[in-house]
C-alpha cells in the first residue's frame, strides 16, 4: 500500500484536495490495467465535491504518493516553496507565481491551478520520503486552521528579492526569444546563499 492509501482519505477529511502522485514523479495519477496512467484534469476533480468512494480507492492502487490541488478545492491552503514548502490559509490569494532571478526560481508561490507533494510521498530525485519538519502536519489541521496568508505576500516577496537582482519576467520578442532582464548571476547566488537576509521580512 502507497502513501495515499494511507492518508488521502484522513486528509481529505481534513478539508484538502488529496490526489494520487505516480510514483518516482511529482505528477498527478494512477494505476489503471496494470499501467500508470495522468490523471485527467485533477484541477478540477473536487469542484463538485469530494470523489466517490470507489474513485479514491482506485487512486489508492500500486503504491502511490498524494498530493494536494492548492487554492478553492483545499478551501484556501496555499503554500509557499523557497527549498522548503510552507503551508498557509490564504482564501484571498488569486493566483500562482514564481520569482526566479538569472533563470532560476526562488521562490514559488502555490496557489490556484497547482498541487504539490506532501510527505511521506518519495522524492523522485532521492528515492526518500519527503518529511515534515513542524511539529504538526496536514494531518492535524483543517485549512482555515493554518498561518494566514494575507494578498499582499506578491508584493512583499517581489519587493525583498529586488535587492537581489530581482526583476520583471524577461520580455520575448517576435522571434520568440527571451531577452534577458537579469543578466548578473552572482546576484542569483547572492540570494540563495543568504536567504535569512530577506526571508524574515515576508514573515513566513
Amino acid at each position: 500500500m502507497g502513501v495515499y492509501a494511507d492518508i488521502g482519505d484522513r486528509l481529505i477529511e481534513r478539508g484538502f484536495a488529496a490526489i494520487p502522485i505516480i510514483p518516482g514523479t511529482k505528477k498527478p495519477g494512477f494505476l489503471h490495467a496494470g499501467a500508470w496512467v495522468g490523471l485527467s484534469n485533477w484541477q478540477k476533480r473536487f469542484n463538485r465535491g469530494v470523489p466517490s468512494e470507489d474513485i479514491r480507492a482506485r487512486w489508492a492502487e500500486g503504491g502511490s504518493g498524494v498530493g494536494v490541488i492548492t487554492g478553492p478545492p483545499s478551501h484556501g491552503a496555499v503554500a509557499i516553496d523557497k527549498g522548503e514548502t510552507l503551508f498557509y490559509y490564504g482564501p484571498t490569494i488569486g493566483t500562482s507565481r514564481s520569482w526566479k532571478i538569472d533563470g532560476k526560481t526562488i521562490v514559488e508561490l502555490i496557489g490556484p491551478g497547482r498541487q504539490t507533494v506532501v510527505p511521506p510521498t518519495l522524492h523522485p530525485d532521492t528515492g526518500r520520503p519527503y518529511v515534515w519538519t513542524g511539529s504538526e502536519t496536514l494531518e492535524d489541521v483543517a485549512p482555515a486552521e493554518l498561518p494566514p496568508l494575507n494578498a499582499d505576500i506578491v508584493e512583499a516577496i517581489t519587493a525583498a528579492l529586488k535587492p537581489f537582482g530581482y526583476e520583471a519576467e524577461p520580455v520575448v520578442g517576435s522571434n520568440g526569444d527571451a531577452t534577458d532582464l537579469s543578466p548578473h548571476r552572482e546576484l542569483n547566488e547572492a540570494a540563495l546563499a543568504n536567504l535569512t537576509a530577506w526571508v524574515p521580512d515576508l514573515n513566513l
